[in-house]
């Protein structure tokens, strides 16, 4: 199968990260069923031109005034992107104070031997920066899940103690097609903590564009009436399609869009552990 248009990749309005997509984002094979779980399929390659331009948000750069440099001294502003965050997943980047600020609540914990005190002022300060750059921490928690060094996955099955693989940013109970029906757990972003380059794999296309594919090509199937039962009947269904690695610096983040997609961690070729810090609507559907 190939990528269809979906969720695209952009740097947060506001933020200023050198994107460098072609060594930023790889291009899977698909999906490996193990147990009714499903996994990442590698090998991994750069991805093409036409993938690119399917992958990565346009941008829309502020002319450059052609006055003369005394007369007309204006500042050119960076790259002003068109697609907003709600519809985009969005790179962004932590002051480097405030991941000190984490492994200073972390080391004294370690040192004392008990759990990690402060975290909930380190939350409001996360919260606050955010705020401040125009992404909306209303309503948010915030939780670190720590895993191994080169696990394929980081989410975590609760009754086997098993990793559990791909799954959606949006709780697997939940109904679907979406109702109106308030606030539900939504993982809504993902902070690497660690010193080392961690990797997030995302599924491009969101819930409805799922649905919408999984329809094409099993139409006589019943449609699926949970989130949980999209994402395992197009998973099943289509395991040739493409998933999508984003590799994230040490400090740097992707904000997901609201309607929510399928995502997992990837933590190979690592040789520390993967620290990262979660931000979610109500609790967090990636690790309950």
């Amino acid at each position: 199968m190939t990528l269809l248009p979906g969720c695209r990749i952009c740097v947060a309005p506001k933020f200023h990260l050198d994107a460098d997509w072609l060594t930023r984002i790889s291009v899977g094979t698909g999906v490996e069923e193990l147990e009714g779980k499903f996994f990442p399929r590698g090998p991994w390659r750069p991805p093409t031109s036409d993938e690119l331009a399917l992958l990565v948000a346009p941008s829309e750069p502020t002319p450059t005034s052609r006055g003369l440099p005394m007369l007309d001294a204006r500042p050119v502003a960076s790259p002003t992107h068109t697609h907003p965050p709600d519809n985009s997943l969005c790179l962004f980047q932590l002051p480097e104070h405030l991941r000190d600020a984490w492994w200073d609540l972390f080391d004294a914990a370690a040192e004392a031997d008990e759990p990690v005190k402060g975290f909930d002022e380190f939350a409001e300060k996360v919260a606050e920066f955010l705020t401040f750059k125009q992404l909306n921490t209303s309503g948010t928690q915030m939780e670190v899940l720590v895993s191994a060094a080169n696990e394929r996955s980081i989410r975590v099955d609760p009754a086997t103690g098993q990793l559990s693989g791909l799954g959606s940013t949006i709780a697997p109970w939940v109904v679907w097609p979406a109702r109106e029906q308030g606030s539900v757990p939504r993982l809504s972003a993902v902070v690497n903590l660690g010193d080392e380059a961690t990797g997030v794999v995302i599924l491009n296309l969101t819930l409805s564009g799922l649905a919408t594919e999984l329809a094409r090509c099993a139409p006589a199937d019943p449609p699926p009436t949970t989130v949980g039962q999209l994402v395992a009947r197009f998973l099943s269904t289509c395991p040739d399609y493409p998933l999508v690695r984003v590799r994230l610096g040490s400090g740097e983040g992707c904000w997901l869009p609201t309607e929510g997609l399928i995502l997992d961690g990837d933590a190979t070729g690592k040789e520390e552990p993967n620290v990262l810090l979660l931000i979610s609507e109500e609790e967090s559907a990636l690790t309950r």
